[in-house]
């Protein structure tokens, strides 16, 4: 019985793992969008009323992550390796540009994007 109940909590956190982690990114996708200046109420103005551009986001996400699953556990690994490893390599390397700027004293305050400063009134 303890089996099953362990079983089914790591199913439930698995589960709960991946909504917060894909909603997550598509709200991420979505804000570099906009910062980059892409307008994504030309994009949503396409769908139907009923249609969030997040949620068909996070289900292409979904979709894309249960095929990378359904390959098998050595596909799978090297498949999700190469954003992994894109993610490390894009972390380290905005450490060492900040620590760099820090060791040059031109580091500046970055300005919020105008859309930003709309919503923040």
């Amino acid at each position: 019985m303890a089996g099953l109940v362990a079983a089914a909590a790591l199913l439930i956190d698995y589960v709960m793992t991946v909504a917060v982690s894909i909603a997550a990114g598509s709200f991420a996708v979505t804000s570099a969008l906009n910062a980059a200046g892409i307008n994504i109420t030309a994009i949503t103005s396409v769908l139907p009323p009923f249609f969030n551009f997040n949620v068909i986001l996070s289900l292409i996400f979904i979709g894309l992550i249960t095929l990378g699953n359904l390959r098998g556990i050595r596909e799978a690994g090297s498949i999700f390796a190469i954003p992994t490893y894109l993610f490390i390599f894009s972390f380290a390397a905005m450490i060492l540009v900040g620590v760099i700027k820090v060791m040059t004293h031109s580091l500046t305050p970055a300005s919020p994007h105008p859309f930003y400063l709309f919503w923040s009134r």
